[in-house]
């Protein structure tokens, strides 16, 4: 017997047909009865969708088959756009391209952090004057309070 698994989540069922090879048939129910062409099986077989399309009295009439990715990526879909893929990076979606892109997260890309003084010691104080967080290696603000312990 082949082995698939199927996971079905609010939008969506994947059936992972690595070795499955299964068929499944259907029949007309309801007010047209037998009449017209009909689906009449479904199969899943090495990596493909195979849907097999009869008229009423059995007759074959086409069969479509349909490729599955097998142990596809994020890679393979037409919106997503990456490049130079590196280790940790993050996904972002780009409402003006309407498309997915790979982002490396620094400080540097977040719209409320100013780099420009940065250096070795530096660290990241907010200021309510540029509602951004500053790079300084000086604390200058008399709403900061540093508690150390006991000296």
């Amino acid at each position: 017997m082949a082995k698939y698994s199927v996971t079905v989540s609010n939008t969506d069922i994947v059936v992972d047909t690595t070795t499955l090879n299964y068929t499944t048939s259907l029949s007309r129910v309801g007010g047209q009865g037998s009449k017209g062409d009909s689906i009449s099986a479904v199969r899943f077989v090495d990596g493909q969708l195979e849907v097999d399309l009869t008229t009423s009295s059995g007759s074959p009439v086409e069969t479509y088959s349909f490729d599955i990715f097998e142990g596809s990526s994020l890679v393979n879909l037409g919106d997503v756009d990456f490049f130079e893929l590196q280790d940790k990076d993050v996904i972002l979606y780009n409402a003006a391209e309407q498309n997915f892109t790979n982002h490396r997260f620094t400080t540097s890309s977040l719209t409320d952090v100013d780099n420009t003084n940065r250096q070795d010691g530096s660290m990241l104080v907010y200021s309510g004057v540029t509602s951004k967080y500053t790079a300084t290696t000086i604390i200058n603000n008399n709403n900061i309070s540093i508690i150390g312990g006991d000296f």
